[in-house]
């Protein structure tokens, strides 16, 4: 019988047994002095990871953490946008839009500013698997852009 008041407290937090891929948030920067050369095709682009840490754990932030809320709230965007991109005939183009918007919206608050202003950029989103990071696979890549407001 106490067994279940234990579980009722403190309740397993495993919904899945395993997470087979992360989707990785990709952008890279071109320079607006340089013709445009088709170097997409010719996978000449540098792309670089832009990260979204994890606030440390502790247990005040159990409570409170503004910090991680935002966190979990870009990664099911961007993680809602690689859906979409997959799902392009199923999903409204308003939703699409609005997700695209959004990740544009995480890259402006994410990147140095001083490189917003320099250059465009181009983002994409990979699938990587967790079990052999090796193994990537491109979901969508965006047109050029640019982010300076």
């Amino acid at each position: 019988m106490s067994n279940i008041f234990l579980k009722l407290f403190f309740p397993s937090w495993r919904f899945f047994d395993h997470v087979e891929y992360e989707i990785k948030l990709e952008v890279s920067f071109e320079n607006q002095q340089e013709p445009q050369n088709n170097c997409l095709e010719k996978g000449r682009l540098d792309w670089q990871v832009v990260s979204i840490p994890c606030a440390a754990p502790s247990f005040g932030l159990l409570f409170y953490n503004p910090e991680n809320n935002l966190r979990l709230q870009q990664l099911s965007t961007i993680e809602g946008l690689a859906q979409a991109a997959q799902d392009r005939k199923e999903v409204s183009d308003s939703r699409f839009l609005k997700l695209y918007q959004e990740v544009l919206d995480i890259l402006r608050s994410r990147l140095p500013q001083r490189e917003l202003h320099l250059q465009k950029i181009r983002f994409r989103l990979v699938a990587e698997s967790l079990s052999n990071p090796e193994e990537k696979q491109v979901l969508f890549i965006s047109e050029i852009e640019e982010l300076a407001s």
